[in-house]
């Protein structure tokens, strides 16, 4: 019985690993390992067995403008918080960066320590880019000071 509620949650969490955009991790501070969902292929156009299972493989890609305010945000997290939110760029397999926003949560022992992050890292990209469009102005000339539809109609 406690093998198929184990198997069941692993379903769910497959598929909702599938639905997200995204990277879904889980982070053993202890050993260091890092578990990534399938997102990673989408994210950054790798098969997450070529990603080493570390923070530091991850850090590596983070882009070197961002990475301070990133790693200020998790530290922070860590030392006092519930979790994290950051966002930053991360580089592809294509050597383009894509925009993250990403979420950490912490789990805690007994003496408040954290011990696991679950977390989700996801592809904000589009997003920033459609916001940055609508940001830029017109390229249209804008009609002077006291004109009028119809004066310039004629």
């Amino acid at each position: 019985m406690a093998e198929g509620r184990l198997a069941q949650r692993e379903e769910v969490f497959r598929l909702a690993a599938d639905a997200v955009d995204g990277v879904i991790y889980e982070w053993d501070m202890a050993s260091g390992f890092v578990h990534r969902s399938r997102g990673v292929l989408e994210v950054l156009g790798l098969e997450p067995g070529d990603l080493e299972p570390t923070i530091s493989a991850w850090c590596e890609r983070v882009h070197p403008l961002d990475f301070e305010a990133a790693k200020k945000a998790v530290n922070l997290g860590l030392l006092s918080g519930r979790g994290w939110t950051t966002t930053y760029r991360i580089r592809d397999a294509r050597g383009r960066y894509r925009c993250i926003l990403e979420r950490g949560l912490i789990q805690r022992n007994a003496a408040g320590d954290p011990v696991r992050a679950i977390g989700c890292c996801v592809d904000v990209s589009e997003i920033k880019r459609s916001r940055t469009c609508w940001r830029r102005p017109s390229r249209r000339p804008r009609p002077a000071a006291g004109s009028t539809a119809s004066s310039r109609a004629s």
